[in-house]
C-alpha cells in the first residue's frame, strides 16, 4: 500500500484499497505495529481522493492506537497526516499544531537513539513535517511578505537542512 501511496498514477483508490486489506489482515494476525502502519497509510489515501473528514478520522483513530500501543514513528505519521487534513481544510494554525506536534515527536525519539547513525536513518525518513512546515512559512510570506515572514522561511529552511543532514 506504501508503495503504492507513492506512485504517481493512482488518486488513492488503489492506495486505499490495499491499506484497507493490509489493516484487516495485519490485524488477524495479531500484528497491532503493522496494522497501525496500514492504517495511517489508508488516512493519507482518503486525503488523496479528498475525503478530507473520513482521513481526519482515520488519523484520530490511528493516533489513538498507535498512542496506546506506544508506537511512535506511527504517532508521527499520524499527526503530520492531521497536519495535512488540517492544511486541506484551510486551518493553518491546526496544520501548524499539528506539525510541531510531530516534529516535536521526532526530535525527542531521536534524541534517545544512540549513534549517530541511528538517529540520521530515523529522521531522514521523516522529514515531512518538516518540509510542511517550510511549506507553510512560504505560503505566509507569499501572502505577506514581511521581514517576520522571511524570517520565519528561514528558520524553517534551515531546520529541514539541519535534519536532511544530519
Amino acid at each position: 500500500a506504501e508503495l503504492a501511496a507513492g506512485g504517481d498514477t493512482d488518486d488513492g483508490s488503489a492506495t486505499l484499497s490495499l491499506a484497507q486489506r493490509a489493516a484487516a489482515g495485519f490485524q488477524a494476525a495479531g500484528q497491532a505495529e503493522r496494522g497501525a502502519r496500514a492504517n495511517a497509510c489508508a488516512g493519507g489515501a482518503l486525503l488523496r481522493l479528498g475525503r478530507i473528514g473520513e482521513a481526519q478520522r482515520q488519523f484520530e483513530a490511528t493516533l489513538a492506537r498507535a498512542r496506546a500501543l506506544q508506537l511512535t514513528p506511527v504517532e508521527a505519521a499520524c499527526l503530520t497526516g492531521l497536519g495535512r487534513c488540517a492544511e486541506a481544510a484551510g486551518r493553518i494554525d491546526a496544520a501548524r499544531d499539528a506539525y510541531s506536534a510531530a516534529i516535536e515527536l521526532f526530535e525527542t525519539q531521536r534524541s534517545t537513539l544512540p549513534g549517530d547513525e541511528f538517529r540520521n536513518a530515523l529522521l531522514s525518513e521523516h522529514l515531512a513535517p518538516y518540509r510542511a512546515m517550510l511549506a507553510l512559512a512560504l505560503d505566509a510570506h507569499a501572502v505577506a511578505p514581511t521581514d517576520a515572514a522571511a524570517v520565519a522561511v528561514w528558520h524553517q529552511l534551515e531546520r529541514v537542512r539541519a535534519r536532511a543532514l544530519g
